[in-house]
């Protein structure tokens, strides 16, 4: 299944299959009624509820923030495995939702989903520059029981970035592999390359078995 659009006023999708749902790939755009958006919001995600991978648009974690949505407002994500972050957060694109406001409901979405396993942010996890709302130790601690794979591509290097980095390393306790694939800018700059990857080695770790790849794109 996929859908792409702006948040209509009443959202009727009961003619698919949801409860046999394998994937979804969900791209929401912005939308400035969110009284509009807030009901419709919640009867899309209940819609997808049963899905075991689902492709979401950070643009999609960026309205669920600007309409104030709550952990107890959104189901359960029982079966979902794999979450795949299609885009970037940028402030520009929706200024009602800070990035710090995003993180915290991506990882609310992410307690609501257990038996997550691995997660990969296709786009990077870059915001604003201007944004400084955000860091590791500005939301509260989360545990990640099942997660074992965190794959970042796109990757700058900026403060935003190592910081969601330190957050997966620390919470999740079963973590396996983290992959961290450079954007091309980065993968010129070899001093930055050493410098990152320098501190990457001195964030605490949840498993002492993960192993973090630093890599530049071929």
């Amino acid at each position: 299944m996929k859908y792409a659009t702006d948040t209509p006023a009443d959202l009727v999708l009961d003619s698919f299959p949801f409860p046999s749902l394998v994937e979804a790939n969900i791209q929401i755009y912005n939308d400035w009624n969110h009284e509009r958006t807030y009901v419709s919001y919640i009867e899309l995600y209940k819609k997808l509820s049963n899905a075991k991978l689902l492709k979401i648009s950070g643009s999609s974690f960026q309205g669920l923030s600007a309409t104030n949505i709550l952990l107890a407002d959104l189901p359960a994500f029982c079966n979902l495995v794999c979450l795949e972050v299609s885009s970037a957060f940028c402030r520009r694109w929706y200024p009602y939702a800070s990035f710090a406001s995003c993180m915290r409901i991506l990882l609310w979405f992410l307690q609501l989903s257990l038996n997550l396993e691995s997660i990969v942010f296709t786009e990077g996890v870059l915001s604003d520059p201007e944004d400084d709302s955000w860091t590791a130790n500005s939301l509260p601690q989360y545990s990640l029981p099942n997660l074992k794979s965190v794959v970042i591509r796109n990757f700058r290097g900026c403060k935003v970035e190592l910081d969601m980095v330190k957050l997966f390393l620390a919470n999740a306790g079963f973590l396996q592999m983290t992959t961290i694939t450079t954007s091309r800018y980065l993968a010129k700059d070899y001093k930055k390359q050493m410098q990152i990857a320098s501190e990457l080695l001195k964030f605490p770790r949840a498993s002492t078995s993960c192993v973090v790849e630093f890599l530049t794109p071929k």
